[in-house]
């Protein structure tokens, strides 16, 4: 029903241009050609500037990226206040045209009947075909409106309409705000150092002290000129003192500045003695950079022209907001302490003062902006929606809304959604909150359109308050209201949106039990209720410990049903289980498995890795050992884990496992001098060794400036096959480094020459990955050599070496053979939902027998992806594809396939880019033999179509199904490139965006 609304609103508004441009006689304001177009290439080049710097290491492709990010975010901003203020500037002067502005649903049906009975009016589908509509599409859209137009029955008011499409391009303004502030995080913050903020004496930072005073009594005395001026210089000091040379970053945007000393005097038994501090500030910087930023996008929307009276009360709610991010914490530390012989009075030792404002100290608006303890209120707003109820054809929700009031007192609070008066007035101290579910006594209701899968909710959270300072008294009359400062008593606002994206069906798994004996089947039951108008197939799977088993399951609109898939296990243990449907995991837990006789309890202690940090360590670095020991046993076990360094334990630790389970521990060592050394890591139980791994590190000196390592995976092969060497380095400074060199095998043969740069501070970073078939039975041994010069072995530049030994053991030639394993570097793709790839391994399976070796069956026993967030993204079961035999002295190939999903914000930080390695251990049942067990293992290099990125910047989201089911703006005059002409060529646009936004459909 809302898609059909808002297609007749399309019409409505391009029909108003005409009446008001035609009839009236009056110009209606056009939307800035320029402004318009610039908008579009601000955000596109936004788009990919974010995407650029997310993915670099490079500090000075860092660097570069960032500073052209900054510029483009202030672009972006300036250029969403100016289009705000030409939306609102032509909402003006269509009421002053008087020309109707809100309609009946029965004048919209009425209009749409008309449209029925003749069709779009010519200059309606001329107004079109200028904007690029096809006859096709505008043929479409007169069909729709002929064919719903009885689903017509809101009303439609286009005065707020355009007040709403005016203050959603001040969110935009914001939204470029929080990405000028991001760049300069990546750039600033990349190695924050960690910290939190001490106790110590509250201050307005002293750096900053002058041009926020003066912008202070701008705001509340000066020209609007004035407070663009001032506001200004204050973000320039802001970046200026972020940037200064000597800062110390810390984490979330803490920024510790040095403050030099301090000395102060004081006279003790006749004695003048002298206490000297050392001084630092720990500052809010980038929280106090996106509020100044902020501010400036509502002045410019005022400069602009937008004279919404509702900006003046968003201003007053971001003065108090920036005012308490401008709040440093002085900590003072005692370094030295002396006397004097008292031989006459010594005056006290001021010190210096550290700013100069220009200004008289003694007039009351700077004593209010310098003061930290008059704290204006900040009022804090969160929201969630907590849906009621869902039919086929309706979705019932109300909105759950805490409000927090921090610094000061908050009065006369009314919290109003989508612009309806909702509660209030109310008031809160400082720091009370208040939890309101909203609409009291009812619900919001948002119809579903047919055949969606799934549907929005969304609502706009506008509060408004009376803003005080600390020890004000708000009582009417009272002589602190009378003498109160600036900024108290006057009214804010802060506005949020909130949304939730609900699945039209609901989803329920019940699993029969959770302990089973083994070949006991487990049942999982789904129950699913389709609340959507059409028929709906779901797609059903469980999956725990390498076994899956899937089906569908076909539900009636309006219907419920339930279907049982069933599991049984063959042997002990626990086992984790997931219940998808359509995708989706709406269970999971642990299933555990006994046997027959529950007092046996059989398993063992297995090392499953080991990782080293730094890898290579310099002497006197501390060498961490990462074990991750896996208990199969039933019930826990105590062991002794022991490190070994060429023979001598250096290290051990008594720890404990929970049946069933893996855990991480840390063994630690200590190199003293150059050379390799061959490690050895042991679970040390009263019964002898449950299990050992070893290796080599080869220790560099402790004044090197970088260390290199060459890990090969699998190191001991059957016959031959595919080995993925990895070439890492550790950087011990805070520099970038250019490598060079290669990787030689045992004759000397160059198989993969390096070159690339190693960011500053890496720790065991992945220069480059690569196979090769490894054939012969016996040692090989490969050499790797980088440097920082030229790549050659010539003493010039800082040296390093290090190698890796692979043994080919001989094949026995009676049972099959992995020969090779590669996987696919999985590309993601928006598929309108969500970003997807396909993630498809393969090994090579070699028979050296002279017979044919049948194949009853293929599974995943055990799998794992050195990534956390791409082994999350992946299914839980693989599709395996195997032939049915394989012939005498022949290969086959044995395909496994997985599906990774995930959204763009973990695309984009944690996954394009990165190098993965991927291990699958899998066994082949033959037909009249044992099963055999293989493990294949490849690093993949994880990458994405860049012309499906999408970034959120007009959207205030980022367009990702599972994460963000967001606005989505039309496309089709972007890229047609027209020019829009009057408010009714902006119909489209703006239909698309409130439509969007506020879930019209």
């Amino acid at each position: 029903m809302r898609k059909i609304v808002s297609l007749v609103i399309i019409y409505l508004m391009i029909s108003l241009s005409f009446i008001v441009a035609e009839n009236q006689s009056i110009y209606v304001s056009a939307l800035d050609n320029q402004a318009y177009e610039e908008f579009w290439k601000i955000l596109n080049r936004e788009a990919e500037l974010i995407v650029q710097l997310n993915n670099t290491n490079d500090p000075n492709q860092i660097e570069n990226l960032a500073q052209e990010l900054i510029k483009n975010s202030q672009n972006g901003s300036q250029n969403a206040a100016q289009i705000s203020a030409l939306i609102w500037q032509s909402l003006e002067e269509i009421k002053n045209s008087g020309v109707k502005t809100y309609y009946t649903a029965e004048e919209l049906r009425e209009l749409a009947q008309n449209i029925s009975q003749n069709g779009l009016p010519e200059e309606t589908i001329q107004a079109l075909k200028e904007q690029g509509w096809s006859d096709d599409e505008i043929k479409a859209l007169e069909q729709y409106i002929i064919e719903n137009s009885d689903q017509i029955n809101e009303d439609f008011n286009l005065t707020k309409f355009l007040e709403d499409f005016s203050l959603a391009f001040i969110e935009v303004g914001f939204k470029y705000n929080y990405y000028e502030t991001w760049a300069l995080e990546k750039w600033k913050w990349s190695n924050a150092e960690n910290a939190s903020i001490p106790e110590g004496e509250n201050i307005i930072l002293p750096q900053l002290q002058g041009e926020w005073t003066n912008f202070y009594k701008a705001y509340y005395n000066g020209t609007l000129d004035e407070q663009l001026t001032t506001i200004q210089r204050l973000k320039d000091k802001i970046y200026g003192v972020i940037s200064s040379s000597g800062s110390t970053y810390s984490s979330n945007g803490i920024l510790i500045l040095d403050g030099g000393t301090e000395k102060r005097s004081k006279i003790k038994n006749g004695v003048i003695c002298y206490e000297t501090y050392k001084v630092q500030y720990y500052w809010k910087a980038l929280e106090s950079y996106e509020k100044a930023s902020q501010i400036k996008t509502l002045l410019l929307a005022k400069d602009f022209g937008n004279d919404n009276e509702e900006l003046k009360l968003i201003l007053n709610g971001k003065i108090a907001e920036l005012k308490e991010a401008l709040i440093a914490v002085k900590v003072s530390s005692m370094i030295s302490y002396s006397c004097d012989s008292p031989i006459k009075p010594f005056p006290p030792i001021k010190p210096p003062s550290t700013f100069t404002t220009g200004e008289n100290l003694e007039d009351p608006l700077t004593q209010e902006a310098l003061d930290p303890n008059t704290g204006e209120t900040v009022l804090y707003i969160n929201g969630e929606i907590i849906a009621n109820s869902i039919t086929p054809d309706k979705a019932s929700y109300k909105v759950q809304i805490t409000v927090r009031a921090e610094n000061a007192q908050a009065t006369n609070i009314n919290i109003y959604i989508d612009g309806n008066k909702e509660y209030g007035p109310f008031d809160l101290g400082a720091g009370e909150s208040r939890a309101i579910t909203l609409p009291v006594g009812s619900y919001f209701t948002e119809d579903i359109p047919s055949n969606a899968q799934e549907i929005t909710l969304s609502k706009t959270i506008k509060v408004t308050y009376t803003k005080w300072c600390n020890n004000i008294n708000s009582v009417p009359g009272g002589e602190e209201v009378l003498s109160a400062p600036a900024g108290c008593g006057e009214e804010a606002m802060v506005i949020k949106t909130v949304s939730k994206t609900i699945q039209l069906f609901d989803s329920q798994v019940s699993v029969s039990k959770a302990i089973v004996k083994v070949n006991e089947p487990v049942e999982f039951t789904f129950t699913i209720t389709n609340y959507m108008t059409s028929d709906k197939t779901f797609n059903l799977l469980v999956t725990a410990g390498g076994k899956s088993k899937e089906d569908t399951l076909t539900v009636p609109a309006g219907e419920t049903k339930t279907k049982t898939l069933q599991l049984t296990f063959n042997t002990p243990g626990e086992r984790t289980y997931y219940a998808k449907v359509d995708g989706t995991t709406y269970a999971v837990g642990t299933i555990k498995v006994e046997d027959d006789d529950s007092s046996t309890d059989s398993g063992n202690l297995t090392i499953e890795s080991v990782e080293l940090y730094p890898n290579p360590p310099r002497v006197g670095d501390t060498a961490e050992f990462r074990v991750k020991v896996k208990n199969t046993y039933s019930s826990s076990k105590s062991f002794t884990l022991k490190l070994k360094v060429n023979g001598s334990e250096v290290y051990s630790e008594s720890v404990s496992l929970n049946g069933g389970k893996s855990a991480t521990f840390k063994l630690y060592w200590t190199p003293e001098k150059v050379g390799r050394y061959v490690w050895g890591v042991m679970v040390s139980v009263p019964w002898g060794t449950a299990s050992y791994r070893e290796g080599t590190v080869n220790v560099v000196p402790a004044n090197a400036q970088f260390g290199v390592s060459l890990e090969a995976m699998p190191t001991e092969i059957v016959g031959g096959g595919t080995v993925v060497f990895t070439v890492k380095a550790s950087n011990y400074l805070g520099n970038a480094y250019s490598l060079f060199g290669y990787v030689v095998d045992e004759d000397g043969a160059v198989i993969k020459r390096v070159s690339t740069t190693l960011p500053a501070s890496a720790q065991d970073y992945t220069l480059t990955s690569f196979s090769l078939q490894v054939s012969g039975v016996g040692t090989h041994t490969y050499t790797l050599f980088l440097d920082n010069y030229d790549g050659e072995p010539n003493g010039i530049g800082e040296e390093h070496w290090d190698e890796v030994r692979v043994i080919v053991h001989p094949s026995n030639e009676t049972e099959l053979q992995q020969v090779a394993f590669e996987c696919n570097d999985p590309e993601f793709n928006w598929n309108g939902i969500e970003y997807k790839a396909k993630l498809v391994c393969r090994a090579i399976i070699y028979n050296p027998t002279q017979n044919d070796v049948s194949i009853n069956s293929v599974s995943v026993e055990n799998w794992s992806i050195e990534n956390q967030e791409f082994m999350e993204s992946l299914e839980s079961a693989w599709m395996i594809e195997y032939p049915a035999k394989v012939e005498p002295s022949q290969t086959a190939e044995i395909v496994f396939k997985n599906t990774a999903h995930t959204g763009l914000i973990t695309l984009e930080k944690d996954l394009f880019g990165t190098y993965v390695g991927v291990s699958i251990e899998y066994i082949i049942s033959p037909q009249n033999a044992e099963d055999i067990t293989f493990t294949g293992f490849d690093v993949v290099n994880i990458k994405q179509d860049n012309s499906d990125v999408i970034v959120d910047v007009g959207t205030n989201a980022v367009l990702i199904g599972g994460e963000v089911k967001a606005i989505i703006v039309s496309a089709k005059l972007i890229r047609a490139g027209k020019v829009l002409k009057g408010l009714g060529e902006l119909a489209p646009v703006i239909a698309d965006f409130i439509r969007r936004a506020w879930s019209w459909r």
